[in-house]
């Protein structure tokens, strides 16, 4: 039973569409039941969108940003990028 469960676990984990569906619904329901401004809503949006963010973009993700925020959407982009390879 344990070498089943261990299977079908990595067929997930591995599968990098999978992940990022997860991902992108996390951080869209995060986005919609979080308390973040509309400035941070909409880089979001636009980083979910895979669209480029602006240097004023950063700034505010600096300046505004709660690390962990930042850090969730960085990996999204390194994970949509390369999948779950580490370098």
């Amino acid at each position: 039973m344990f070498r089943k469960f261990r299977t079908n676990f990595e067929m997930i984990s591995n599968d990098t569409n999978n992940s990022l569906n997860i991902e992108t619904q996390l951080i869209a329901s995060l986005l919609v039941k979080s308390s973040i401004s509309k400035q941070l809503q909409t880089i979001a949006e636009k980083i979910l969108h895979n669209e480029r963010i602006s240097c004023d973009d950063a700034l505010v993700l600096y300046e505004k940003a709660d690390l962990n925020f930042v850090g969730m959407l960085a990996n999204y982009v390194k994970t949509q990028k390369f999948g779950n390879q580490v370098f």
